[in-house]
């Protein structure tokens, strides 16, 4: 984000840094519940921004009836719909729920990385470990 846009909508906080426990520490009941507290907050995030995604033409469609109507005048019928639109689109409100939209977006496909992360560090715990158990059978 830039800095003349920084005003409009803060980010939302960072996400504390993900830490992997070394894989001979690695204890699976720990880990399953960790694990699920990824799956659960990437799952509430998505949901957050699909209904965001959701509520987009109904934001649109008010600021366009707010054009329409600030547009009528004694003498004469008011704004076309596509100049409302045109207004609409261009309106700062608008923005400013893009630029959230923008952020929700960001965070769950920040939380999708960490669900990803997660199912891979457990494939490379069971690689590793097979990897032993194979050393071991060979001596």
């Amino acid at each position: 984000m830039t800095a003349q846009h920084a005003d409009d909508e803060a980010p939302l906080p960072p996400l504390p840094p993900i830490q992997f426990p070394d894989i001979a520490q690695f204890e699976p009941n720990r880990f399953a519940y960790d694990f699920v507290g990824v799956g659960e907050a990437w799952a509430a995030a998505a949901a957050a921004l699909e209904l965001m995604e959701e509520g987009r033409k109904v934001v649109l469609a008010k600021l366009i009836q707010k054009h329409q109507a600030e547009g009528y005048t004694a003498s004469a019928k008011g704004l076309s719909r596509q100049a409302a639109e045109d207004r609409a689109l261009a309106d700062p409100e608008y923005r400013k729920f893009l630029l959230k939209l923008r952020n929700h977006r960001e965070r769950s496909n920040q939380l999708r990385v960490r669900w990803d992360s997660c199912k891979m560090y457990v494939e490379l715990v069971r690689s590793k470990m097979a990897t032993d158990r194979a050393e071991m059978t060979m001596r």
